[in-house]
């Protein structure tokens, strides 16, 4: 496996056990700022990370948990019990697609529609709907004009 790649996975599994710490914690104190800023930093550095890979799923996934953790930073939206489900679900997801990258480095079948799926839920109590999903591609050949 490539040493980048594998110091990522190790990384991300730390930064989600952090996020999933984080959440827990914020279940019990919703106005506990400092630890929604660690959540979210978590979040904003595994979407940074993922994206030195053609991993465009787990990307795009975790921007769609960092826009909802960003609206309740900003005081947007409160961090209710469905919020935090929705949060958990989503790392939960990712959780194992880092499983997967560990054992055959590459996301797993399915994982572009899983991930528009998800960051539809998680983008939902923003009021987006489908509108603020980020469109995935299996890669970004896919998305190329042809050569003239």
């Amino acid at each position: 496996m490539n040493a980048l790649l594998a110091q990522f996975l190790a990384e991300a599994g730390e930064l989600l056990a952090a996020v999933d710490d984080g959440l827990l914690q914020l279940e019990r104190d919703p106005k506990d700022t400092a630890r929604l800023d660690e959540v979210f930093r978590a979040a904003h550095t595994i979407k940074g990370s993922s994206g030195l890979f053609d991993l465009p799923a787990l990307t795009a996934l975790t921007h769609a948990a960092e826009d909802l953790l960003d609206a309740v930073r900003s005081g947007d939206l409160d961090l209710t019990p469905d919020v935090v489900d929705t949060l958990l679900a989503g790392f939960d997801v990712l959780r194992g697609w880092l499983d997967d990258i560990g054992a055959t480095e590459r996301l797993p079948a399915g994982a572009d529609a899983a991930a528009a799926e998800l960051a539809v839920r998680l983008r939902a109590p923003l009021g987006l709907g489908g509108s603020g999903t980020p469109t995935v591609s299996a890669s970004p050949a896919a998305d190329a004009e042809p050569a003239a």
